[in-house]
């Protein structure tokens, strides 16, 4: 299990290119995540 903060999610958002977000699906897939 990930624990992914919240601070995580908001540069998620915040990222237009959407880099952030393929490296942090790559990071989490298949695995059980837990946001805080």
């Amino acid at each position: 299990m990930l624990l992914i903060d919240t601070s995580v999610w908001i540069t998620v958002f915040r990222d237009r290119s959407g880099q952030v977000r393929q490296q942090l699906e790559n990071v989490i897939a298949h695995r059980e995540v837990f946001i805080t």
